[in-house]
């Protein structure tokens, strides 16, 4: 009798341990599951961030570009009698805005007949 005993108390700690290893493992498996669906999601929402943070600062250029070309354009069509006039109207509006790295002129051949070119 008190083998018998014996064999019923292992098997019930065997099950009782295997029941508790099963669901520590599921209750293991789902938080894992849960914190990499947290981490994909998170990483999502920085690298949205990031792309917002840069699409903005790129449209902030923009725009400074394009106001600077049309206050540009007003200035250079008062100064079209000489090449050098249109680079000094160039050069003295783009130095008011920062987000400006350089400028050009380009003319149409003959534009200018007295110079030649």
């Amino acid at each position: 009798m008190e083998q018998n005993t014996k064999s019923i108390t292992k098997r019930v700690k065997l099950y009782v341990l295997l029941t508790v290893l099963t669901v520590l493992v599921i209750f293991s498996a789902f938080t894992y599951y849960k914190c990499y669906q947290a981490s994909i999601a998170e990483k999502y929402v920085r690298y949205v961030g990031m792309m917002n943070v840069a699409a903005e600062k790129i449209g902030k250029s923009v725009r400074g570009m394009e106001m600077n070309a049309m206050n540009e354009f007003d200035e250079v069509e008062k100064h079209l009698d000489s090449p050098e006039s249109v680079i000094a109207a160039l050069e003295s509006k783009t130095n008011l805005n920062p987000e400006v790295r350089g400028y050009f002129a380009a003319f149409e051949p003959n534009y200018f007949p007295q110079k030649g070119q």
